[in-house]
């Protein structure tokens, strides 16, 4: 019994030998606490378990089947591309024999092009054949591929220049008949060769044409010459005879008052141009000296030659912006006004003084209409020498359409009465609203008066009307 007890311990005492063997009671709590933290660690690594088992179940591993297909493809595409192998050798040995048989042949065929190109090189010029013929060979054989392509694309083509070679060849033998008769020469106007006319033409461009050249290039320098003088002389005129009419202007207009003000006008040389006025108008033209003296180049050459350089092209054949250019110029400098700054200035009884020129934009309509009558009537009076003794019966009539349409009743009563001062007559063409100022100071008033399509003119006198009334 005691032996039957014995074995039954020995055997827990087996299932008991794998437990480590503690050396104390805190390294057993140890070792409960690792565990402890192990088991708590277990529903995190079942949903990590669950989450991979989701994985591999949701993997495709029919890619397998189609890597397989595309491996059976690629082999089938191999033995395609091993039969076109077997195809481009056999090819491969029929060119090689096709080259050998053409390079059989090739030194006959070198041999009878050389022989046609020293055909074409005796036949035909070389400078035609660089210039024109080789390279519109290529251009044709590039377009049409073979040669005998662009031998029967020419055919009718070569006839008809072969037509064309004789009717000019015509012409040239009329030309050199012409030629004979006029210079009474003996030259052979048959000859297919234009050597003895072409030697002709050069004792002609060598000698007479240069002789004529140094002629058209002399004469021309003077007729250049004799137009700048021409040119800056009327220049000059025009700017001493424009101040002279002013200064004539403001003598007729200086003892004559515009309401509180008298007026004048003033010239001065334009601030862009004044160098060329300055050549112009310089005195050393005066004594003696012209435009190409020593004296006056070395003071005015460089805007003489600035003046002349945009009023007179360069160039015959100049393109169309230079032509735009040249008129612009032409308009600009060749004008005798447009060396000048103009201005009207203004003087009132305390003899303070306005510019027009700074004072019209600031000015009312009505006000910038007055200087507009002052020069029209100033400049009317100096043309009809109304002021001067022995030119008592000139025509002195001036016409205003819509005439004072601005100004208001003491302007327009004022230049009235300047008009009569000058000795000047008007006919004044105004509308309704003007007739009460006008109307007392003219001699004749005509009304006009349109009803539908019937107009009709009567003579109206204001005062007639007043007695009356």
């Amino acid at each position: 019994q005691l032996e039957q007890e014995i074995n039954k311990f020995k055997n827990e005492l087996d299932k008991y030998k794998s437990v480590p063997q503690f050396n104390s009671a805190r390294n057993a709590l140890d070792i409960y606490a690792a565990d402890a933290d192990g088991a708590a660690a277990i529903p995190e690594l079942e949903t990590d378990l669950k989450a991979v088992q989701d994985e591999w179940d949701a993997l495709d591993l029919t890619w397998l089947d189609r890597q397989q297909e595309q491996v059976n493809a690629l082999e089938k595409d191999a033995n395609i591309l091993q039969h076109k192998i077997r195809d481009v050798l056999e090819d491969k040995g029929v060119t090689r024999g096709l080259i050998i048989n053409a390079q059989n042949h090739i030194p006959a065929l070198e041999n009878q092009a050389g022989e046609q190109r020293r055909y074409i090189e005796e036949t035909y010029d070389q400078d035609w054949l660089e210039a024109a013929g080789e390279p519109r060979f290529r251009q044709e054989l590039e377009r049409l591929k073979t040669s005998e392509a662009i031998k029967n694309n020419f055919h009718s083509q070569v006839a008809r220049t072969r037509n064309q070679a004789e009717k000019s060849f015509s012409e040239l033998r009329k030309l050199r008949d012409e030629y004979n008769r006029v210079n009474h020469m003996s030259l052979d106007p048959e000859d297919q060769d234009n050597t003895a006319f072409a030697n002709e033409l050069i004792k002609l461009e060598e000698t007479y044409l240069q002789e004529y050249q140094d002629k058209i290039k002399e004469a021309r320098q003077r007729a250049e010459r004799q137009f700048r003088e021409d040119f800056i002389s009327k220049l000059r005129n025009n700017i001493e005879s424009a101040q002279q009419q002013l200064d004539d202007i403001n003598r007729t207009l200086k003892n004559i008052s515009f309401g509180q003000e008298r007026y004048r006008f003033k010239v001065q040389p334009s601030k862009g141009k004044r160098k060329f006025y300055d050549m112009i108008m310089d005195d050393l033209l005066l004594q003696g000296n012209d435009l190409f003296s020593g004296t006056f180049q070395e003071k005015h050459k460089e805007a003489l030659d600035d003046l002349f350089r945009r009023i007179i092209p360069e160039d015959s054949l100049f393109n169309g912006d230079a032509r735009t250019e040249l008129e612009k110029n032409l308009e600009e400098f060749t004008d005798y006004r447009k060396y000048l700054e103009f201005d009207l200035i203004s003087t009132d009884d305390e003899g303070n003084e306005t510019r027009l020129s700074k004072m019209l934009s600031k000015r009312s309509g009505g006000e910038t209409q007055n200087p507009f009558y002052i020069a029209v009537l100033a400049s009317f009076a100096h043309l009809y020498r109304t002021r001067m003794q022995g030119y008592d019966e000139t025509m002195r009539l001036i016409v205003f359409d819509e005439a004072f349409n601005k100004m208001d009743h003491q302007r327009i009563q004022e230049s009235i009465k300047l008009a009569k001062r000058l000795g000047l007559q008007l006919v004044i063409s105004a509308p309704t609203e003007k007739v009460a100022d006008i109307a007392p100071l003219v001699d004749r008033t005509l009304c006009v008066v349109r009803i539908k399509s019937q107009t009709s003119v009567r003579h109206f006198d204001p005062r007639t009307l007043e007695a009356e009334l």
